[in-house]
C-alpha cells in the first residue's frame, strides 16, 4: 500500500472544523489532577510497531483504554480517561516508551470515561474528534445525564461497601488499599462533576486523515452506535482499529444509543482491513466474530423492546421483562431477565419518535 512520507495534517473543508484555541476551556480540578497511587497506573500492550493499547491496572481508577501511536516525531493518544490524574499518569508513564512529545489527542465519543482528562493536556496539544462529539462535550454533556448519574450511583454504592470493609479489616496492606480507594471514591464523588473537559479544537464529519512521517491514521465516522458522534481510529498499514465504545467483550452501554444504526454502523466496520481490534474497554482482541455477536444482540434487544412498546408495557415494566439470556454464552454477564435500565429508557425514547 502506498504510503506518504510528508508531515501533515490534511483538513479537508467540507469534512472538518477547526475552532480556535480561544474557544477552549483551560480549567483544571488540582485535586482531581494530584491523587497519591501505586505506580504502574497503566500496562502497554504493542499490537503493531510502535502502536499500543494502554490499559488501567487498578493502582488508579482509569476505566476506558487508550491508543497510543508512536510516529516518527511524535506521538497521539486517542482517549483521556475518566479523571484528569489518569491522564497525567499516562503521559508521565508514557516516557518509559518514548520521549516524543504528544501532538495530537483524539477523543472516540463524549462519554465522561473518555473525555474528563483532556484539560490535562497542554494547548499545543490538538483535540480531534467528530463534530456532534465536540458539541457534546462544550455544552456539558460529557459530565451530566443519565450515563455520569449511573456512574455516580456504583461510585455511592462502592463506597459504602468499602466502608463497612474497612471497619473489620485487620491487614495493614488491605487495609491501606482500601483507604486510597475511598479517598478516590470520596474526592470523585465531590469533584467529578465540577470537571469541565476542555473541547476539541479539530472537528469532523465523515473522514479525516492524518499523516504522520510514513504513517497513515484514518478517522472515520461509520454512523451512529453507542452515541451519536463514535469515531474508529484505522491505521491500514500496521491493520490497527480502535473502536471505542463501538465493540468490546461485553456488552457496551446502551443509554445514548441508535440500536439499528449501530448494527448497520458495525457493519460497515467489517468492510475496513484490520487484523487487530483495540476496544474502549477490555484487552485487544482479533476475533471479528465478536461483531456479529453483539450485532445479534441489538437485533434482538431491539425486537423484544419493541414488542413490549407496542403493548403498551412501561419502561419500568419491560426492563423486568425483556430476558436476553439467550445471549449468556457469548456474555457472561448476563444472569437473569432483566436488562439494564438506560437501554430500554433510551429505546422507549427513540421509539416515542416514531424510530423503528
Amino acid at each position: 500500500m502506498y504510503r506518504r512520507k510528508s508531515v501533515f495534517l490534511v483538513l479537508i473543508l467540507t469534512v472538518a472544523t477547526v475552532w480556535s484555541q480561544a474557544e477552549l476551556s483551560n480549567q483544571e480540578n488540582s485535586s482531581l489532577s494530584n491523587l497519591e497511587y501505586k505506580r504502574p497506573a497503566f500496562k502497554f500492550t504493542e499490537v503493531a510497531d510502535g502502536v499500543y493499547c494502554a490499559q488501567g491496572t487498578e493502582n488508579l481508577p482509569v476505566w476506558s483504554n487508550a491508543l497510543i501511536i508512536v510516529n516518527d516525531s511524535d506521538v497521539i493518544i486517542v482517549d483521556s480517561h475518566i479523571i484528569p490524574a489518569a491522564a497525567v499518569a499516562l503521559q508521565e508513564e508514557l516516557q518509559e516508551i518514548t520521549q516524543k512529545p504528544v501532538r495530537y489527542l483524539i477523543n472516540s465519543h463524549y462519554h465522561y470515561d473518555h473525555v474528563l482528562g483532556n484539560q490535562s493536556y497542554s494547548d499545543d496539544v490538538n483535540i480531534i474528534s467528530h463534530e456532534f462529539t465536540r458539541d457534546a462535550i462544550a455544552s456539558g454533556a460529557a459530565n451530566s445525564g443519565r450515563a455520569i448519574d449511573w456512574y455516580m450511583a456504583l461510585n455511592l454504592r462502592r463506597l459504602s461497601l468499602l466502608r463497612k470493609q474497612i471497619e473489620t479489616e485487620t491487614d495493614p496492606g488491605k487495609r491501606a488499599g482500601i483507604e486510597r480507594w475511598l479517598t478516590y471514591g470520596e474526592t470523585l464523588k465531590a469533584g467529578i462533576i465540577t470537571v469541565k473537559p476542555k473541547a476539541p479544537n479539530i472537528g469532523f464529519w465523515q473522514k479525516l486523515t492524518l499523516y504522520r512521517g510514513d504513517r497513515e491514521i484514518r478517522l472515520l465516522f461509520l454512523g451512529r452506535g453507542h452515541t451519536g458522534g463514535d469515531i474508529v481510529v484505522h491505521l491500514p498499514c500496521e491493520g490497527v482499529i480502535f473502536t471505542g465504545d463501538l465493540i468490546y467483550e461485553k456488552l457496551s452501554y446502551m443509554g445514548n444509543a441508535y440500536f439499528i444504526e449501530w448494527v448497520e454502523t458495525l457493519e460497515r466496520l467489517k468492510s475496513l482491513e484490520f487484523d487487530w481490534i483495540v476496544p474502549g474497554h477490555g484487552e485487544p482482541f482479533q476475533d471479528r466474530n465478536r461483531i456479529d455477536y453483539f450485532q445479534s444482540y441489538l437485533r434482538d434487544f431491539w425486537e423484544r423492546v419493541q414488542k413490549l412498546y407496542n403493548a403498551g408495557v412501561s419502561a419500568t415494566e419491560a426492563t423486568k421483562r425483556i430476558d436476553m439470556r439467550d445471549h449468556s454464552e457469548r456474555y457472561p454477564e448476563i444472569k437473569n431477565v432483566g436488562v439494564h435500565p438506560h437501554a430500554v429508557e433510551r429505546a422507549y425514547e427513540l421509539l416515542d419518535k416514531g424510530v423503528k
